[in-house]
């Protein structure tokens, strides 16, 4: 179950490297971005104790994946910006919804969609409390009504934590 992640081969290939350096470090991978325009790769990491990185622990993952950049299938003008997936952070896979369980959400559907859901007035934007993750679908509570949203109706969907 994943919302629009696709990488290409060696985009893949750079996502396993990170995942293997960050989690030796303690630390997990939560997403990874590559900015093909100005070949930059944002790897963002979290703490799995406190739910998100701390400035240490990104210089920590810049200087650990050091080493790594001068290998030759790395392109020359590569660039690797570390940080924390931030407090409104982009949920994209199964953990990501794991991890966002009980919290609420900003959700948006492909406008033809919307439609599809009564509860939603026609709403394509909307805030929830994120109740469940199945395989094709995810629950939220939405004006305290339980809603079923099909997973291909979704098309993006951030943290949205009271501040």
């Amino acid at each position: 179950m994943e919302l629009n992640v696709s990488r290409s081969n060696l985009e893949q290939k750079f996502f396993d490297l990170c995942t293997k350096v960050v989690g030796d470090n303690g630390l997990q991978v939560y997403d990874m971005i590559y900015i093909t325009g100005s070949s930059t790769l944002r790897l963002y990491i979290r703490n799995p104790e406190t739910d998100t990185a701390v400035i240490e622990d990104c210089v920590k993952i810049d200087r650990a994946m050091t080493p790594y950049m001068e290998e030759d299938w790395i392109p020359e003008d590569f660039v690797l910006e570390v940080s924390s997936p931030g407090m409104f952070r982009e949920i994209k896979t199964k953990e990501h919804f794991e991890l966002a369980k009980d919290q609420r959400i900003s959700m948006r559907l492909f406008s033809k969609n919307a439609e599809k859901y009564e509860e939603l007035k026609g709403q394509k934007q909307f805030l929830a409390i994120l109740q469940a993750i199945n395989e094709s679908d995810i629950e939220v509570k939405y004006l305290d009504k339980i809603i079923k949203v099909k997973l291909e109706d979704i098309k993006k969907v951030n943290l949205e934590p009271e501040i």
